[in-house]
């Protein structure tokens, strides 16, 4: 589910970062017992890519790393296409 950090009703903070939700029930699940959210994550291996395949990213969470777009699962921002970064092309 995607939530619009702006106008989100439900936010909760932990281990110094902000986390917004859809719904009260979901924010007090999260605050109760975090870490099984936020372990999935963590654990992820690294996506395998293909040449000429797209990764996608979230420009606030750069951790967060899916192969096709999408949104965010900790603010909801869409996630935006890696770009390599400079470097020099063989001719």
């Amino acid at each position: 589910m995607s939530v619009d950090p702006a106008s989100a009703l439900h936010r909760t903070q932990f281990e110094k970062r902000s986390y917004v939700f859809c719904s009260a029930g979901c924010r007090q699940k999260f605050a109760a017992d975090p870490h099984p959210y936020l372990r999935e994550r963590e654990q992820a291996p690294a996506a395998a890519v293909l040449p000429g395949e797209t990764l996608w990213t979230c420009p606030m969470h750069p951790e967060i790393v899916r192969k096709e777009p999408g949104s965010c699962p900790i603010c909801g921002m869409a996630l935006e296409p890696m770009t390599p970064t400079g470097g020099e092309v063989s001719p």
